[in-house]
């Protein structure tokens, strides 16, 4: 089959088979003699592989890994292979997800101080928005963040 039957077969887009070839993450089928290149089943079942750990998020070196045993070595290899390479991810992502999860809060903690905080006709890096920002809450604070109650906003001091 051709590269536009593979990429039926398997999901993928010809220029993302052809990416995949050029940077070795997959192997390349044979040519023809027209020049053109012959699928089988198998580079179907490969170019089908290695989509389903892209989807996964795995890096394209790490692929490359995992369809070499897939393509070379044994099933006991592959699943080892495989079962290393799910811990990993599920580490990392284990890691992400709480820097996620701290940036949201961090976010909400500016954001929440930055409503507080009364507009003053001031330079933008004297702005308490900055100190903010940059971590340092004790300046803003001093520089009065939290509005009082005898506080109005100055529309014109905002421009």
């Amino acid at each position: 089959m051709n590269i536009r039957q593979a990429g039926n077969a398997s999901g993928l887009k010809p220029e993302t088979i052809r990416f995949y070839e050029r940077r070795r993450v997959v192997p390349s089928p044979p040519r023809r003699q027209n020049g053109y290149r012959d699928y089988t089943g198998e580079h179907v079942a490969v170019l089908r592989f290695a989509k389903g750990l892209r989807e996964l998020g795995l890096p394209l070196p790490e692929i490359e890994r995992l369809v070499t045993f897939a393509h070379d070595g044994t099933c006991g290899r592959l699943r080892a292979a495989l079962l290393t390479t799910i811990e990993d991810t599920q580490s990392e992502l284990t890691e992400r997800i709480a820097v996620l999860r701290h940036t949201r809060r961090t976010l909400a903690a500016l954001h929440a101080g930055i409503v507080e905080m009364t507009p003053r006709a001031a330079a933008p890096m004297r702005c308490r928005c900055v100190d903010l920002v940059v971590g340092d809450v004790a300046t803003a604070v001093a520089r009065g963040s939290r509005r009082s109650s005898a506080a109005r906003p100055n529309p014109a001091a905002s421009r």
